[in-house]
């Protein structure tokens, strides 16, 4: 039974290092990725507030 396993548990362990590496990676890209979204939008909306508050079409 361990002797059939080895080979399959070595790779399993392999794919669980590489997915708990690209997993963290992607984590903290995804993370920023979010963040700088957020904060485009928040800032592009109160741009669009402040400029129709302040400044409005005159059409």
């Amino acid at each position: 039974m361990k002797k059939c396993n080895t080979k399959w548990t070595r790779t399993i362990r392999r794919i669980d290092e590489l997915y708990y590496l690209i997993s963290g990676m992607s984590r903290i890209f995804l993370f920023h990725l979010a963040l700088y979204f957020l904060l485009n939008y928040l800032f592009g909306f109160l741009f669009f507030i402040f400029s129709c508050t302040f400044f409005p079409l005159s059409k």
